[in-house]
């Protein structure tokens, strides 16, 4: 029973960490980097805890044969971005489907975008871009953005990024 908890633990530890590295390699994605903010660092619980049993093992075990006793218990301490990872769950949610669950379409899924200001064509650029470019002021809120979605041209004010 010892070695099938601490195979769980590990199991477990090794899940999150997995979560965590997805997490990491997402954070930086226009679209999704809200999400997998929330989600990161949700493995150092399981870490910590599987740390500190270690850590009492460590200690224990010499001493087994005398005191024919070990401390296993563990207390997983839930991850601290459990709300935030709810929020932005529900705003994933609220972006990407409508209210019957039904994934939309058009420009909230596109990535490229035809950018104008005024008549004149700046060129196609990525949502990051975009988002990165409005910051710096170099595209400014009543430039315009054409897609296939939209097929025709509406203000850079109301592309969602």
């Amino acid at each position: 029973m010892l070695v099938e908890t601490i195979d769980r633990l590990i199991s477990l530890t090794r899940i999150a960490v997995e979560y965590e590295q997805r997490a990491s390699a997402l954070a930086g994605h226009p679209l999704y980097g809200g999400l997998a903010k929330a989600i990161g660092r949700i493995g150092e619980p399981f870490v910590e805890v599987f740390n500190e049993l270690l850590g009492r093992l460590d200690d224990q075990l010499p001493r087994f044969a005398a005191t024919h006793e070990l401390n296993l218990q563990v207390k997983l301490k839930p991850p601290t971005t459990f709300e935030s990872y709810t929020e932005a769950q529900e705003a994933f949610r609220q972006r990407f489907f409508d209210d019957d669950y039904n994934l939309r379409s058009g420009d909230v899924i596109t990535e490229r975008f035809l950018i104008a200001r005024s008549e004149k064509q700046v060129g196609e650029f990525s949502r990051g871009a975009i988002a990165d470019n409005l910051a710096a002021g170099i595209f400014l809120k009543d430039d315009w953005f054409w897609s296939v979605d939209a097929q025709g041209w509406r203000p850079l004010s109301t592309l969602s990024l």
